[in-house]
């Protein structure tokens, strides 16, 4: 998908147009990344590679969202100009449901768009958002009248029309947030980390760390026996007792 869009995209540039729509083939946009990649290298190009051309691109990019935008898919469209959506279009980070952060310009995107408050909350929770909210929340500058592919293309077509120049979203100033709205996030994301907290500290893992942080002290004071720490690849406390 990733060098499909690229594809078209290089294409588009060679060509003299108003502008460019990018939608899916089927009922949905870009749900997510394939999280099947994420427990081997990840093969080029990358999104953040993708998203960079269409941020480059000499044409404005409207990205036309049908079902679900999730995930890398909704970052993509935050990389585009503009971002409408069908009535039952649903878009949102929820990249911390699987232990993740959002990982292509998310995190800095979207504050640009709904303040710092809200797109806290918003990564945070990792909520779905509705079309309807997000036209209000400004996630989306518009919604079709239906869920017609050809509504959605004409809805896109009617912003290039109306849009004079190009909006890198990266390159726009953080709008100043409510103190409150703020505060109410960070309260939020204490009690989310209080809550997360209690569940690891009791989890399998953490009996096993903590089980080899003692025996590791306790190593080290056994007569006639020396320790070496070695650090060793993808252990999480970085290291091991050798005797």
């Amino acid at each position: 998908m990733r060098s499909g869009v690229l594809a078209c995209l290089e294409e588009a540039s060679r060509h003299d147009l108003k502008g460019v729509v990018i939608i899916g083939a089927g009922r949905g946009f870009i749900v997510r990344s394939d999280i099947r990649e994420f427990g081997a290298p990840l093969l080029a190009p990358e999104l953040p590679d993708v998203i960079a051309v269409i941020e480059a691109c000499p044409h404005l990019v409207c990205a036309a969202i049908q079902g679900a935008a999730l995930g890398g898919g909704f970052e993509l469209a935050l990389g585009c100009d503009l971002r409408v959506g069908a009535p039952d279009a649903i878009v949102g980070l929820p990249e911390v449901t699987l232990g993740m952060i959002p990982g292509a310009g998310g995190t800095q995107c979207l504050p640009r768009l709904v303040g710092v408050g809200t797109a806290i909350t918003q990564i945070t929770s990792g909520t779905r958002v509705p079309a309807s909210e997000a036209l209000q929340l400004g996630m989306l500058d518009a919604v079709a009248k239906t869920s017609l592919a050809d509504d959605l293309i004409s809805c896109a077509m009617q912003m290039l029309e109306s849009r004079p120049a190009k909006r890198v979203l990266r390159h726009l100033p953080v709008p100043e947030s409510e103190a409150a709205a703020v505060d109410a996030a960070q309260t939020e994301a204490l009690k989310e980390e209080r809550a997360v907290f209690q569940g690891f500290r009791v989890a399998p893992e953490a009996f096993a760390l903590r089980h080899l942080f003692f025996s590791e002290r306790a190593a080290a004071r056994m007569e006639g026996l020396s320790v070496k720490r070695t650090a060793i690849m993808g252990h999480r406390s970085g290291c091991a007792s050798q005797l």
